[in-house]
């Protein structure tokens, strides 16, 4: 579970990575997805969301990808064949 911590609120109007002024929910997730990534560098990290419209976009992308998140996956199938090749216990 990805905690909402006051600084990803404060990040998310200070700093907001989406611009368009009707993406605040979208803002704040991603910051929250952001910072979680960041407390945990040496973890392995998939984003899976059906947002595909606002997650998807190559900015976005690279985005996630440098704060250490290789995996994103539009679709749950796609997700769900990904995570069953993993070695998780």
């Amino acid at each position: 579970m990805i905690e909402l911590r006051k600084d990803s609120i404060v990040k998310t109007f200070n700093q907001p990575i989406f611009k368009k002024d009707k993406q605040l929910r979208d803002n704040l997730i991603l910051q929250c997805i952001l910072d979680h990534a960041q407390q945990y560098p040496s973890l392995q990290k998939a984003l899976l969301t059906n947002n595909s419209k606002e997650f998807g976009k190559q900015d976005i992308t690279e985005i996630l990808q440098e704060a250490g998140i290789n995996k994103y996956f539009p679709k749950t199938a796609d997700f769900l064949g990904w995570f069953k090749s993993q070695n998780i216990s």
